[in-house]
């Protein structure tokens, strides 16, 4: 599952530079929610509740192949999972 994945990373450069360590957050569905979580970080930052972070945009177009476990052939879950079990191969990096 070696796919090509668009990313985007939003970061607070002057800010980041003052820190020893960058929490990096992964926002997955990043096409809903990246909007929302930077602006997030950005006012937990800004009021100091949170460092600053650098968070980044991952997206999908197959959600129960990337962000579920593998299938429990003993558990009787059903064959519409077979493609489920990609999350362990979802972001390589």
């Amino acid at each position: 599952m070696r796919n090509v994945r668009p990313l985007s990373i939003s970061r607070k450069t002057t800010s980041l530079q003052q820190q020893k360590v960058t929490p990096v957050v992964y926002v997955l569905d990043g096409e809903y929610y990246f909007s929302f979580t930077t602006e997030a970080a950005a006012l937990l930052a800004q009021s100091q509740l949170a460092p600053n972070c650098i968070v980044v945009e991952v997206t999908t177009n197959n959600r129960e192949r990337d962000f579920s476990p593998p299938v429990d052939a003993g558990s009787g879950q059903t064959s519409d999972q077979a493609s489920a079990g990609g999350a362990i191969h979802f972001l390589i990096i």
